[in-house]
């Protein structure tokens, strides 16, 4: 019916539902065409679909009012509405990740439990069979699994009678395009959460088959190999993507279709001179520099870049992709005559340079102050006199020119006979991962949805009306043979631990390297070398590649667990430190004085430095046991578990070189211009030195 006017004596049907409206000529800021009622029924039915058509008129519409309530015929669930949303989400064209990896599956009922199974039926050699006997029954198994789906929502709020006026309608469509859109990166997130926290199938098979029978050196390599190999190898993808095939033939599944990555892995495979250089590509060379590093497939897989998601208040979006990994190297100087006109060069990484420490420098570097071994129940046998004997020679060094007397007092530290070890045990960078898999026909899995429901209500409190979406959604990888993790291929940015600055091994210094090592979450801050001055063991010659600092070795014991494979190595002793060097069979004195013999001894003077560190869980690559991709969720730094060998050059006093050790780690061989390479920002060139590229992945 048609608004009355203010003091109208004509009757209300009070039983209908009304809307308000407001009138050019009341000072309504123009919302509305004056008395034509029948427009803005059509206004509200365009928006709030066939609820609208019951809406009635409200004789009050020309008095001023404070508030605009929304129609009571309009509150509540709408499904006119709620279908248009749904349709806005499940499109088949808008994300990769619910369309080509784990598809969208509707559930009729998603408060129920989530129930699947997961068969093998593992191929087998037939063997002989007599006439009187029964065949060998081939094996087969069954695991189930269950889950719920979570129930989200968001909303959205309005102004009142929004859908009159141009400006109303365009925030509207604005806004439901944001609700859209964040739904669907909510969905894309718990994407990525199944991908990266699925059971690794490779585990499941270590386990069955028990597959030991490599060396802890061995074990590691392979990883190692891996690590930055997209910087290290102009075909990394290729490998990988060819290593994944002959993984998944293994597990008896099809070769992948998807390979999920940051986009800067796809920027090097695409924008590397041998594809774009023209005397070696030609034309298609230079077309495809002038395309841009766009890549939608790469060797009949499809190419999907990660997304980045906000997971922490205040914090930028991050890749789950990419999460910080330490490392450590290790640099060894055994003892001999002559080591004190020698100067060993390392690298910079911080300044992307070399610098220089001679014999005696890192000597000093090595003392242990006396108030750092004050609350030390024990104390090894010639602690203090390898200790005062140092600082006596120091004292001599620091402050004289005569190099008769210096020498005269290197003849007590020719007697002591001191390997020297620098370590440098938290090298930090950001690395980026790759997800391979199948995935799209739900052979991987799924993303369930259901129970979807929007309602409109109004917010008398603030004068809006708004609307509220919530619906139940979960992101499962039900059959994990169809998928593996590559995590830490490509290096994305430097942060700390490779510069110049060494640990004084005192209390204050000591308790302040063990906060920077405890602090996982932040970039690494702390000291970048650790000196030690250790008794020359028996074994002069290189030692193994690598070493472990784990204390459960001195009681003849102790695990290493390899990264993300979960594949468990203890025949170790052949690394460990203290076996290489014997520390371990020098005799003690407690601190009261009573000499203990070697066999009882507990502590040597290696173990007097770990003791001052505290630090006693290196025999692990996560002391907190958590894989890798929930490192990557928690954006959490591993500590490292043992040292790979360093790069140094050892330099006499006329300043010729006498001997290189180049670098065989996680980090390969350090050179002046290699930080642009772990900065993610070049590839190592044929002749080991880097090549720059204006190239950039992660933030």
């Amino acid at each position: 019916m048609s608004g009355m006017p203010s003091g109208s004596n004509s009757t209300v049907d009070r039983n209908a539902q009304y809307m308000s409206t407001g009138g050019v000529e009341r000072g309504n800021g123009g919302t509305t065409s004056g008395n034509d009622t029948s427009a803005m029924l059509a206004d509200y039915e365009n928006v709030f679909g066939p609820a609208a058509r019951d809406i009635k008129t409200d004789s009050q519409q020309h008095k001023r009012h404070q508030r605009w309530h929304l129609p009571d015929a309009l509150k509540g669930h709408n499904q006119y509405l709620t279908d248009r949303i749904d349709g806005l989400i499940t499109d088949a064209t808008s994300s990769p990740f619910t369309r080509n990896i784990l598809p969208y599956v509707y559930l009729e009922n998603p408060d129920q439990k989530l129930k699947w199974n997961v068969y093998s039926f593992d191929e087998g050699i037939a063997s002989r069979v007599p006439y009187e006997s029964a065949a060998r029954v081939l094996p087969q198994s069954k695991r189930s699994f269950a889950g719920y789906a979570v129930r989200q929502g968001l909303a959205i709020a309005m102004e009142h009678n929004f859908m009159v006026s141009e400006a109303g309608r365009q925030n509207f469509k604005n806004q439901l395009n944001q609700l859209v859109g964040s739904i669907q990166l909510t969905n894309d997130l718990d994407v990525h959460m199944a991908l990266l926290l699925a059971p690794s199938y490779q585990k499941t098979m270590n386990e069955k088959y028990h597959d030991n029978h490599k060396t802890l050196t061995q074990s590691c390599r392979a990883y190692i190999d891996m690590f930055g190999i997209m910087q290290k190898v102009p075909n990394a993808m290729d490998i990988l993507i060819e290593d994944a095939k002959t993984t998944f033939g293994t597990w008896g599944s099809k070769p992948p279709t998807f390979c999920l990555c940051n986009n800067a892995l796809t920027t090097q495979l695409n924008m590397n001179p041998e594809r774009t250089d023209y005397v070696t590509n030609g034309p298609d060379g230079l077309q495809r520099l002038a395309a841009g590093p766009d890549l939608n497939s790469y060797r009949g897989m499809q190419i999907i870049n990660s997304r980045k998601f906000s997971m922490d208040a205040g914090c930028a979006p991050r890749d789950l992709l990419r999460r910080k990994v330490r490392v450590a190297e290790y640099y060894h100087i055994p003892w001999k005559v002559g080591n004190e006109n020698n100067s060993y060069q390392f690298y910079d990484q911080s300044r992307d340079t070399m610098f220089r420490l001679t014999w005696f420098e890192l000597l000093m570097a090595s003392r242990m102050h006396e108030e750092g071994l004050a609350n030390m129940t024990t104390r090894p046998l010639g602690q203090f006199q390898v200790d005062e004997q140092i600082e006596d020679f120091i004292s001599t060094y620091e402050g004289t020119t005569d190099p008769k007397e210096v020498y005269n007092k290197f003849d007590n530290l020719r007697e002591l006979q001191l390997d020297i070890l620098i370590l440098r045990p938290n090298a930090e960078h950001y690395m980026l991962g790759v997800i391979l898999g199948r995935g799209g026909t739900q052979e991987l899995g799924a993303t369930f949805w259901g129970q979807t429901e929007l309602s409109c209500y109004d917010d008398a409190q603030h004068g809006i009306w708004g609307m509220s979406y919530k619906y139940h959604e979960r992101a499962v990888v039900t059959n994990e043979r169809n998928l593996t993790r590559v995590f830490d291929v490509a290096f994305d940015g430097y942060t700390g631990g490779l510069g110049q600055k060494k640990l004084v091994w005192n209390q204050q210094q000591c308790a302040e390297m063990k906060e920077s090592m405890s602090d996982k979450i932040g970039p690494y801050r702390g000291v970048d070398m650790m000196v030690m001055s250790l008794k020359a063991g028996s074994n002069k010659s290189s030692w193994p590649n690598p070493i472990i600092f784990h204390e459960s070795i001195s009681q003849g014991s102790g695990v290493v667990v390899c990264p993300e494979s979960g594949l468990v190595v203890s025949n170790i002793e052949e690394n460990c430190i203290t076996h290489q060097n014997d520390y371990l069979a020098q005799t003690r004195v407690p601190a009261n004085g009573n000499e203990v013999p070697a066999e009882s001894a507990g502590q040597d003077r290696f173990s007097c430095y770990w003791a001052m560190l505290g630090v006693h869980h290196w025999g692990e690559f996560d002391a907190g046991g958590q894989q890798g991709g929930q490192s990557a969720i928690d954006d959490r730094s591993n500590i490292p578990s043992m040292a790979f060998q360093g790069t140094m050059s050892t330099f006499n006093k006329d300043n010729a070189q006498m001997d290189e050790v180049r670098g065989s780690g996680h980090l390969g061989h350090s050179y002046v211009g290699c930080a642009s390479v772990r900065e993610g920002r070049g590839v190592i060139g044929a002749a080991g030195s880097s090549q720059t590229r204006f190239i950039r992945g992660g933030y």
